[in-house]
């Protein structure tokens, strides 16, 4: 409860939202939006609150409740939800690079983008069999399945922000440094 709250039912309060535009803070990621299930924003907002020394509150006695449609309890949905964690994967490492004070990886032989995806497409292989088990037998409920895609998803992540994937590095870290000089 005290690394990240879930969006659903948070509170926040204004001010300290005001302080984190003020230093800069601009998301990197979205939230789900039409068909398109990648998400959080309410993770990234929490790390950012936390790198700006914030203190973060979960309080169980405050409930709510979150009515899911059928068609988001099935499992190609739980597949396109996973591959949206994965993207959002991609860009939360960036905030982990950072807030662990580990240096923005320097551009080598290949961009860094480059490396991640390759390091990933190295592990994915590993995961053929299991893709191939998910095609051809469904896989339903096999949780192995459900990791794989997200790594997927972070591959695509990274791939779709390629282009930007180092100016992201760096607006994080002068956000992280902005906040530690205020």
């Amino acid at each position: 409860p005290d690394q990240h709250l879930y969006g659903a039912g948070l509170g926040l309060r204004m001010s300290a939202l005001e302080h984190l535009r003020k230093a800069g803070f601009k998301s990197l990621l979205s939230d789900r939006t039409g068909n398109n299930l990648m998400s959080g924003g309410d993770t990234e907002l929490c790390v950012a609150f936390r790198m700006a020394g914030y203190q973060l509150k979960y309080e169980p006695a405050l409930t709510f409740k979150h009515h899911l449609p059928t068609a988001r309890i099935n499992w190609p949905y739980l597949k396109r939800l996973f591959n949206g964690f994965g993207m959002s994967k991609a860009r939360m490492d960036i905030y982990t690079t950072v807030m662990a004070n580990r240096p923005i990886p320097k551009r080598g032989k290949f961009p860094i983008w480059f490396d991640r995806l390759l390091y990933l497409t190295i592990g994915l292989i590993g995961e053929t069999p299991t893709l191939l088990k998910a095609h051809l037998f469904l896989a339903e409920g096999d949780d192995r399945v459900l990791k794989t895609i997200a790594k997927m998803g972070q591959a695509e992540g990274i791939f779709a922000v390629r282009d930007n994937y180092e100016e992201m590095f760096h607006q994080v870290q002068q956000l992280s440094d902005n906040l530690a000089n205020d």
